[in-house]
C-alpha cells in the first residue's frame, strides 16, 4: 500500500502490511483511530455523529495474530491475538487462557476481540488490565524511530487512559515464565455485562511445595489496577472463609488505597464491599488447584 502524502487525503480506511506504514500513518499527527479487533470501535463508531476520521486496521501486519514462546520462557502475544486464540493455543500462560474461555460475549467476541485492543482501550471494567499486571507483562511500544517496552503496571495510567504517546503503536505484549499457582475470580451482573471485580491470585511455592509468596491484583474495581502481597498463613485463612482472614485481606486492600471506580455496572462502594471477597475466591482457586 502506498500512503498518501497529506492528512487530507489520509481520510478513510487503512490496512497496512507492514509496521513502518502502519506507524507512517499515526505520525503525521492526522486524527486516527486503531482497529485491533474492532469488537469497540465500529459499535462507537456506529454511534458517533459522522466526521472526517482515519481508520487503520492492524489485521495483515506480520505476525500481529500470533503466540510464540522463546527459549527463554517468554510468552509473546502479537497486539492482535484474539480471546479465541487465547484459550486454543497451548502456548497461552494458564491465567490468559482463564480469562479468554470466561470473556463477556459469544463467540463472535471470542474471535474477533483481541487482547491488545483491550489493553489499549483501558476500560477499568474490563479482564484484561488486572490480568497483564497480575503477570508482569511487558508492553510492546513502537513508533516510527523505536520500540520500547513497558511494564504493564506502568501502562494503565487512568480510566480509558495509557501511556501510549501520540504516534505509537502497541505491537505485542510479553509474559514471563512465572511458575507458581493461579486462581481467577471474577464478579458481574448477568452473563453480558462488563465485570464489577476480578480477582487473579498467585502463588509461588518452594522446593518443598510449601507457599514462599501471594499476591492478588485486582481489576474492575479500581481506575487502575491494584496488587497487594498476602501473608501465605493470611491467604490460606481467607480461602477457608476464616472471618478474621478476610477482614485483614480487605484491609490490605484498603491499604493499597485504591481510586474506586464507578459506572453503570456498579458504584465504588458496592465495588469496595466485594473485592475483599472476590480476592479469597481467587485465593481459594489456586490453592485448591482449581484455577476458576
Amino acid at each position: 500500500m502506498t500512503a498518501p502524502t497529506t492528512t487530507t487525503e489520509r481520510t478513510g480506511y487503512f490496512a497496512p502490511t507492514t509496521r513502518r506504514a502502519a506507524l507512517d500513518l499515526l505520525a503525521d499527527g492526522g486524527p486516527t483511530t486503531v482497529i485491533g479487533g474492532g469488537t469497540l470501535v465500529y459499535p462507537r463508531l456506529a454511534r458517533d455523529v459522522p466526521t472526517p476520521r482515519r481508520l487503520v486496521d492492524l489485521a495483515r501486519l506480520p505476525g500481529i495474530d500470533r503466540i510464540t514462546t522463546e527459549g527463554h520462557g517468554v510468552t509473546t502475544l502479537g497486539a492482535a491475538v484474539t480471546y479465541g486464540a487465547l484459550a486454543r493455543s497451548p502456548q497461552t500462560p494458564m491465567l490468559l487462557r482463564i480469562l479468554a474461555a470466561g470473556i463477556t460475549g459469544g463467540p463472535q467476541i471470542r474471535n474477533q476481540g483481541t487482547v491488545g485492543g483491550s489493553a489499549c482501550y483501558a476500560n477499568p471494567s474490563s479482564d484484561v488490565p488486572g490480568a497483564l499486571v497480575a503477570l508482569d507483562a511487558d508492553l510492546v511500544l513502537a513508533d516510527a524511530s523505536r520500540e520500547r517496552r513497558l511494564a504493564a503496571r506502568e501502562f494503565f495510567r487512568g480510566p480509558f487512559a495509557t501511556a501510549l504517546k501520540k504516534g505509537e503503536l502497541l505491537v505485542a505484549v510479553e509474559v514471563p515464565d512465572i511458575s507458581g499457582s493461579w486462581g481467577y475470580a471474577k464478579l458481574k451482573h448477568g452473563g453480558s455485562g462488563w465485570p464489577v471485580a476480578t480477582a487473579s491470585a498467585f502463588l509461588a511455592h518452594t522446593g518443598n511445595g510449601s507457599i514462599s509468596a501471594v499476591s492478588v491484583s485486582l481489576g474492575a474495581v479500581a481506575a487502575v489496577p491494584v496488587t497487594v502481597d498476602v501473608p501465605p498463613d493470611l491467604a490460606v485463612r481467607a480461602a477457608d472463609a476464616d472471618p478474621s482472614a478476610r477482614t485483614g485481606l480487605r484491609d490490605l486492600v484498603e491499604a493499597a488505597d485504591p481510586d474506586w471506580w464507578t459506572d453503570e455496572q456498579a458504584d465504588a462502594t458496592y465495588r469496595r464491599r466485594v473485592a475483599g471477597a472476590v480476592a479469597a475466591r481467587a485465593l481459594s482457586r489456586a490453592l485448591n488447584g482449581d484455577p476458576a
